[in-house]
């Protein structure tokens, strides 16, 4: 009981220092969406985009991380790669929660309303609704090898629709599209932050994990 009391009360120093790299991301954030460009149609609308791409792609990203880390769980019995895999798992399910939320946000600035028939909305739902159960019931699963595989399969299974499922409102490659680069610089720059805060946020939990 005291070592895993230690595991979680280790370290103040690393929990301030967490902190103030999130501050400073949110700083960088709101200066970036303030120096963002507005769109020619959606107007002040597309710095709702730039935020919910930035969670979207982290999201994807993040799962399609945690399926790589479980297929090496596979071949490697090391304990680090399972609590690199944890904390994965952890981090993209919070992400896609504000995924969740942005495009809610998304939809009811620049559509006017909330599409829950949207197939890339119920794509998202869908995949949350999966991670949600991996995070879970993942550690629980004892067999190394059965549960590095049943993850990456879960994770090619709901990142899958994500990015490639069926549109139906949704714009086709909005951004790439588009021919201004201050747009996409500002989406990439949006994704960086949003990515760095998730990546910071995978190694205070993995710390948290060790013995």
């Amino acid at each position: 009981m005291q070592a895993n009391e230690n595991t979680w009360l280790r370290p103040a120093a690393s929990l301030r220092a967490i902190m103030l790299l999130w501050a400073a991301l949110a700083v960088a954030a709101g200066l970036i969406l303030w120096l963002s460009p507005d769109e020619q149609t959606l107007g002040t609308g597309m710095k709702w985009v730039y935020v919910h791409l930035a969670f979207i792609w982290t999201a994807m990203l993040g799962m399609l991380s945690a399926g790589i880390l479980s297929l090496i769980q596979v071949f490697s019995d090391r304990a680090g790669w399972r609590q690199w895999g944890i904390a994965t798992t952890w981090a993209t399910l919070c992400v896609l929660a504000f995924s969740i939320i942005t495009s809610i946000a998304v939809m009811q600035v620049n559509w006017g309303g909330i599409s829950w028939e949207e197939p890339r909305t119920q794509a998202l739902l869908r995949a949350s609704a999966i991670w949600l159960i991996v995070t879970v019931a993942g550690p629980w699963i004892t067999h190394r090898r059965v549960r590095g595989v049943l993850i990456a399969v879960v994770a090619v299974a709901a990142l899958v629709p994500m990015r490639y499922g069926p549109l139906a409102i949704h714009p086709q490659n909005a951004l790439g599209a588009s021919p201004s680069d201050a747009i996409r610089v500002a989406a990439v720059g949006l994704f960086g932050v949003v990515f760095a805060a998730s990546a910071s946020a995978v190694w205070f939990i993995q710390q948290r994990l060790r013995p």
